[in-house]
């Protein structure tokens, strides 16, 4: 059983309840330094990007159990998460300016009464 249009932005935006009927409908800017927009979105970028540092945090002897003796497992390895390293560093400098616009956003509408 899917959910409704309605039954899921409900469910996608939880307690920001204000934010979707402002928001919901917008398209996303740009992208963020992310793939191209003919790759995956954003959001399943981000989603992947979460799965995979869990399961990087959770297995990360199993990933160095499976270098040894194989030298080409191992620099994959060593060049797929230097890669992966990067990819949350972007995300992560993503969210501290998402961070740092929204609480001067709600400062300014706290100062104003806009």
């Amino acid at each position: 059983m899917s959910l409704t249009d309605e039954a899921y932005q409900q469910r996608l935006w939880g307690v920001l309840e204000e934010l979707c009927s402002v928001l919901a409908d917008k398209e996303l800017p740009g992208v963020y330094g992310f793939r191209a927009s003919t790759d995956l979105g954003v959001r399943t970028q981000i989603g992947f990007s979460a799965e995979l540092s869990i399961l990087l945090n959770a297995y990360s002897n199993e990933i160095k159990e499976s270098t040894r003796n194989n030298p080409f497992r191992c620099q994959q390895l060593q060049n797929e998460l230097g890669f992966a390293a990067d990819g949350f560093k972007q995300i992560s400098d993503m969210f501290e300016k998402a961070s740092c616009h929204a609480t001067l956003l709600a400062e300014e509408i706290k100062e104003n009464g806009v």
